[in-house]
């Protein structure tokens, strides 16, 4: 019961009273209230679970784009030249292998032949201009040409997120924002846990004159403020559930306000912990909140183009 009592005290004041606690704990005072990873890792795992429970299959629909025309004539005559000099009976076979798979993947409906067909994909992956039928037909592809002409490793990586994702999503391409939104909540934690350092390494450089704060004290700032997030999101989530508010303009309502709160709950645990005035800390903010969202969305893109390229 003493620690129950210890957790609610010390959630209501991280919820009330943002940035006391870190100043707090900075000044030793920590007898009163349950350690910052802790509370890390009460709420955060809770938030994870009531997800998974009832609303990861929850679907988000986009518009289709407009296709273009593939176009494949280079490979195949790379191909083609390879087969006619080809040393031995086994090399040939192989090639032709690769010809007819590549041929093959060329076939596609006399509607989508139309260069103003709509098709399906987004501004990210290419979903309908895939040069290659599936991951087997580029794989098979690749080992064919000459070692020169092989894609190098960063182009072999995205070329087969392409392909693998076409093959999922070619006739319903809006699956493919289910299918990032979803993976994206599943790499979160992991993210924030990895990229924690990163992110105080950026609040450092923010307060790099701020000399009487130390590399773990920004750690200890980032964490009480995640610990926010996830109570914050899974508010969300509760609010989520009761059909009678769950209508779109109030869900939408109700995450345009938990954006203003988490940016002015920010803004002023800023203030409070790093003892700056108003119109610095607003831009440090910022700054901060660029560098954290291009970290986020990078190591993300870097982590999904690797798991669907190899999958």
């Amino acid at each position: 019961m003493h620690f129950v009592g210890k957790f609610f005290k010390t959630l209501g004041i991280l919820i009330t009273q943002p940035g006391f606690l870190s100043v707090e704990y900075k000044k030793g005072k920590r007898a009163d209230y349950v350690h910052p990873a802790i509370m890390y890792f009460i709420i955060a795992p809770l938030f994870f679970w009531v997800f998974y429970s009832g609303f990861r299959d929850q679907k988000v629909y986009f518009g289709a784009v407009n296709g273009k025309k593939i176009v494949r004539n280079g490979t195949l005559e790379l191909l083609k030249q390879g087969y006619k000099k080809a040393k031995t009976k086994e090399d040939s076979l192989e090639i032709a292998k690769a010809i007819r798979e590549l041929q093959d993947s060329t076939e596609i409906d006399n509607d989508e032949e139309d260069e103003n067909e709509k098709g399906t994909g987004s501004g990210l992956f290419n979903l309908y201009d895939t040069t290659y039928k599936s991951a087997a037909a580029y794989d098979s592809v690749q080992r064919s040409l000459p070692p020169d002409k092989r894609d190098g490793w960063l182009e072999k990586i995205g070329t087969r997120r392409d392909v693998v994702l076409s093959e999922r999503y070619r006739k319903n391409g809006e699956y493919v924002w289910v299918d990032i939104v979803n993976k994206f909540i599943q790499y979160y934690p992991y993210m924030i846990f990895l990229l924690l350092p990163l992110f105080a390494v950026f609040l450092k450089l923010l307060y790099v004159r701020r000399k009487q704060f130390y590399f773990t004290d920004h750690c200890l700032f980032l964490t009480h403020l995640n610990t926010l997030l996830f109570f914050v999101m899974l508010l969300y989530l509760v609010v989520l559930s009761l059909k009678k508010f769950s209508t779109e303009s109030r869900l939408s309502l109700t995450a345009f306000a938990i954006l203003i709160f988490e940016a002015v709950y920010t803004i002023i645990a800023m203030k409070r912990f790093y003892e700056q005035g108003l119109a610095k800390t607003i831009l440090k903010f910022i700054l901060f909140s660029i560098l954290c969202i291009i970290s986020l969305f990078s190591a993300f893109a870097v982590i999904y183009s690797i798991s669907i390229s190899w999958s």
